[in-house]
């Protein structure tokens, strides 16, 4: 039956008296304690936003939708909202133009004008005075919609930092996933707010059960590979079904024209397709690939420590591959070399193998014929959090009037406005029905809604907006982008760019270079020194001297080694604890040392730059075996250069807990601030202490 939420709502609404604050609206009143309530002025917001049309029609309804919108805006906040509506084409360049030209425009800021500015009234027909609501100044602009990390960086400038004012609006936070809050953020500071959209895909490997039995378990029930509760997924398993059903299809033998009775088909298939292994990232060096890469686990995320490995190390002692990546890599090579898919999936023919991404529900659609095997959960890929928010810029005429919009698109439970921004005036655009099963409200568009026609991901929360099933979006959608959201992970590199790695890990690399370029330098001076030195009157010999340098890589106690030293005196001495070292001979050594600095950072430099090199060659050299017996020589060179080439330093770790001798095992952990260096730090000091020695 059809339910008139909005009318009723609306009637609710009017009829009620409103409690002003400073984050809300309506008439002055006064409190039964008889304190006078904040008065609050209307206010005229902008609003840029994109369409999915432009036409007459669609133009025609956008009108309507933002009369409708305004109704009830003005009487939650005292806010009306003029909608600029652009084409996702033409989006960017008119949002930055108007920024641009906005930033320009000397004089008051559009929030000292609003401030300042006296409320005008006027008289209706009835002879009632009304206040009027003010048109937008030329300088302002109020709100606007982010669709990608493209756009966020360049109107970035023109943003407002809404930090503070987040925090007057708690249901945010309670109402958008803490993954996709976190992943807005920048440090500490908020430039937007993201809308709750449903976050990345399931990852599945498919494999048909009537053909893994009759080929590998024709005894096994309701098993393939299993350990406990959770599938298992084994790639030495689906190579040796693929290359039973693939031997199989080539030789037509009985057993293949079984199957195709069975299941229907005219074709089977070893695999629809090839897919990428879902669990790793890899740190390219500018437009080069390496070995360099982070495999984690299916429950990792961002803010665990995780490690850097050479995806194509061997375990030796086993002699065997020793990671999935490359058990993967090798099944994808044999597709490859042996035809085992299509060149264009049919659904009509028969896979052993597939591989599928989607929502948790649809793991359902497929259990009745597959082992499903669930190889990663949905991630915040990077930059993710910034594909739909919404951002109050700096030429607003209030951030806190603008915040009240955004929350009441993003937060409300009621979802009025949010609703009416998506699906335009119901009675004229939509109509609401109630599913008398469930109990769940949904939404039909009219033949006039066709023409009004908004990205559900840009116009605020998905959970609460109304489901629609024309859109895609069924009776069960916003249980289903809960249930996906609260399994979600942010990828453990989220917003760490390689060169921000490369970058950290040069730095850290410098330190311990230079340390080793003091030393020297320190042991040089030492040297030079005349026998008659007070840094030898404790009967102290050069050597011994020598010997006493300090051997880590702490700067502050190699600097004040050093200082005793320039200042003539033992630093075996315990006197000299309380030497006051002059003002040049600091200065002296600062600058010898911003010299070695400068060395050490060339150095640290050449030294990624060779060990990118070395990679880049072995995994260009990789992807493009064409045979696993190729992959696996690779493999294999690059464990015998381990043992026989310096060139190997750059390659392979014999990494034990995790800490490596060199770059692969490297440690680190991503925050919001960026790397942790200290663990990274001390897993560069492991690669340059092992090489060194």
């Amino acid at each position: 039956m059809k339910k008139r939420i909005f009318s009723f709502f609306c009637l609710i609404l009017m009829l009620m008296p409103l409690v002003l604050t400073s984050c809300g609206g309506g008439q002055p009143d006064s409190s039964t304690s008889g304190e006078e309530t904040l008065y609050v002025k209307p206010c005229t917001l902008n609003f840029y936003i994109v369409t999915d049309s432009m036409t007459n029609e669609a133009r025609a309804a956008q009108a309507l939708m933002q009369e409708e919108f305004n109704k009830y805006a003005r009487d939650m906040y005292k806010t009306q909202v003029q909608f600029v509506f652009c084409t996702a084409e033409d989006y960017l360049t008119r949002v930055t133009s108007a920024l641009e030209t906005a930033g320009s425009i000397d004089g008051s800021s559009a929030s000292q004008k609003f401030e300042s500015a006296e409320v005008e009234t006027a008289v209706d027909d009835r002879g009632d005075t009304f206040e009027v609501y003010p048109t937008p100044y030329n300088n302002q602009i109020d709100i606007l919609l982010i669709t990608g990390k493209n756009v966020y960086n360049k109107v970035k400038p023109h943003l407002a930092d809404i930090t503070e004012t987040l925090d007057q609006f708690p249901e945010i936070r309670q109402r958008v996933n803490s993954n996709l809050i976190n992943g807005a953020k920048e440090g500490d500071s908020f430039f937007a707010v993201p809308n709750n959209v449903m976050i990345g895909t399931y990852k599945y490997v498919l494999v048909n059960k009537a053909i893994a039995k009759h080929f590998l378990y024709a005894k096994t029930e309701d098993r393939f590979m299993t350990s406990g509760a959770k599938p298992l997924l084994s790639y030495d398993q689906l190579r040796l079904l693929a290359k039973q059903v693939q031997t199989s299809k080539d030789n037509v033998d009985e057993d293949y024209n079984i199957l195709i009775d069975q299941l229907g088909a005219t074709e089977i298939y070893p695999m629809d397709r090839t897919f990428d292994f879902p669990t790793v990232t890899f740190l390219p060096y500018g437009d080069e690939d390496t070995l360099f890469g982070v495999m984690y686990d299916y429950d990792t995320t961002f803010g665990d420590i995780v490690a850097l490995n050479n995806v194509l190390q061997l375990d030796t002692k086993n002699n065997i591959y020793a990671s999935s990546y490359q058990k993967h890599l090798a099944l994808m090579i044999d597709a490859k070399a042996n035809g085992y898919y299509p060149e264009v999936t049919d659904e009509s023919e028969a896979y052993a193998i597939r591989y599928v991404e989607g929502s948790y529900v649809d793991r359902e659609a497929y259990q009745d014929d597959y082992f499903v095997y669930e190889i990663d959960r949905p991630r915040l890929e990077d930059d993710g959090a910034f594909n739909a928010m919404f951002a109050v810029s700096k030429y607003t005429a209030s951030v806190t009037r603008s915040m009240e919009i955004i929350e009441a698109l993003v937060a409300d439970e009621d979802a009025v406005l949010r609703n009416i921004l998506q699906y335009g005036v119901e009675g004229t655009h939509f109509e609401v029905y109630t599913d008398e099963a469930t109990g769940i409200d949904y939404v039909r568009r009219t033949a006039a809604g066709q023409d009004y026609q908004m990205n559900v991901n840009y116009t605020g929360n998905v959970i609460t907006a109304f489901p629609c099933p024309e859109d895609g979006r069924d009776l069960g959608y916003a249980d289903q982008v809960k249930n996906q959201n609260q399994s979600a992970k942010r990828n453990p590199l989220y917003g760490i760019s390689s060169g921000a790695l490369w970058a950290t890990a040069k730095d850290a690399m410098a330190n311990y270079v230079v340390c080793d370029k003091i030393r020297e330098t320190i042991k040089a001076e030492i040297n030079e020194l005349p026998t008659n030195s007070k840094v030898f009157a404790n009967k102290k010999t050069k050597d011994q001297i020598i010997a006493a340098i300090p051997d880590g890589y702490d700067l502050d106690t190699l600097n004040n080694f050093w200082w005793l030293i320039r200042q003539d005196v033992d630093p075996t001495d315990e006197k000299s604890a309380n030497v006051e070292i002059l003002d040049e001979v600091k200065a002296a050594v600062r600058t010898k040392r911003l010299q070695l600095f400068n060395e050490a950072e060339d150095d640290a430099e050449a030294f990624i730059r060779e060990a990118v090199e070395a990679s880049s060659y072995y995994m260009e050299k990789a992807l493009a075996c064409e045979t696993v017996e190729k992959l696996e020589e690779v493999c294999r060179e690059i464990e015998a250069k381990d043992k026989n080439s310096a060139y190997s330093k750059y390659l392979y770790s014999d990494a034990t807990a995790g800490w490596g001798t060199n770059f692969y095992g490297m440690l680190f952990s991503p925050t919001e601030e960026g790397l942790k260096a200290a663990s990274l730090a001390g897993a560069v000091s492991a690669w340059y202490s092992g090489i060194q020695n």
